[in-house]
């Protein structure tokens, strides 16, 4: 994958992680929409689709140690994992065992907040997407 391919992705992220952040509107301790949970699954979500457009292999990936999700793509034999940390726009809290997002307010995405690295196919076992 070119560098200029990846800087395309990390711009389609940025654009479409804005579009979910700005509709995230809390009341009180919930959103209507996203209910107390962060909005992590709608951003990969939302760049999945846009990706997939382009006609790239993608979807999403979701950790299971702490509540988030980003995603993946797929070049011939190429694969790369790519993510905005959820610490650029929301906190996370603990009550008991469940997990409670708060949004940080006014924030401005760019691709430059937008992490990625290779990835093996062999990783790509953790695909939710499926």
């Amino acid at each position: 994958m070119s560098e200029e391919q990846i800087q395309q992705i990390k711009e389609i992220y940025a654009e479409e992680a804005q579009s979910v952040y700005d509709i995230w509107q809390l009341n009180g301790e919930a959103d209507d929409l996203f209910g107390s949970g962060g909005i992590c699954d709608a951003i990969a979500e939302a760049a999945v689709e846009a990706i997939r457009e382009l006609g790239y292999e993608a979807g999403g990936m979701r950790n299971t140690d702490i509540p988030h999700t980003w995603f993946w793509v797929e070049l011939s034999d190429e694969a790369y994992e790519f993510d905005i940390p959820y610490s650029v726009y929301e906190t996370m809290s603990w009550e008991g065992s469940t997990a409670f997002f708060r949004k940080l307010a006014d924030v401005e995405f760019s691709p430059d907040q937008v992490e990625h690295r290779e990835y093996s196919m062999l990783t790509l076992t953790m695909d939710v997407d499926e």
